[in-house]
């Protein structure tokens, strides 16, 4: 057998078309893969600027209750109640 014989030209060649077929599906599957991890970053950085936003009000309000706060124990302060 020598390198000219067809049947070991055929069986290099249906090694490299065998080996391309796993690489080529390995490829797609990585492809895939990235695809969804991209998609599921992009949901969580959506869900953290909500967050993030929701996060600024709320220590908005928070603020704006204590200066109502301190404003009616001002009040009462002058108002003598207890």
């Amino acid at each position: 057998m020598t390198l000219n014989d067809p049947i070991v030209l055929w069986a290099i060649g249906a090694a490299a078309a065998a080996s391309a077929w796993i690489i080529r599906t390995w490829i797609i599957r990585q492809d895939k893969r990235v695809d969804f991890l991209e998609t599921r970053v992009s949901e969580l950085e959506t869900r953290m600027a909500a967050h993030d936003g929701g996060k600024e009000l709320l220590d908005r309000m928070y603020s704006e209750l204590q200066r109502l706060t301190q404003l009616t124990h001002r009040i009462a302060g002058h108002l003598n109640i207890s």
